[in-house]
């Protein structure tokens, strides 16, 4: 799946992040944690409350990593 944000593309198939033609290097956890975010985007997540209340996705993401 593709998300497009912006001159951002986010290939979820592909495990990529672009911005126009240049690819961006992204660590594993930052890149499932920035799909997690666009796939959830209809929730609104704090930094204080998602590890608890967020989508089942973030709890994987967030709690070993600072924000």
């Amino acid at each position: 799946m593709r998300f497009i944000f912006g001159n951002y593309i986010l290939d979820t198939s592909r495990r990529g992040l672009r911005q126009g033609a240049a690819a961006i290097d992204v660590e594993p956890q930052v890149f499932d944690l920035l799909t997690c975010l666009v796939s959830h985007r209809d929730h609104v997540v704090s930094k204080d409350s998602s590890a608890q209340s967020g989508p089942p996705c973030l709890h994987r993401a967030i709690p070993s990593r600072p924000l």
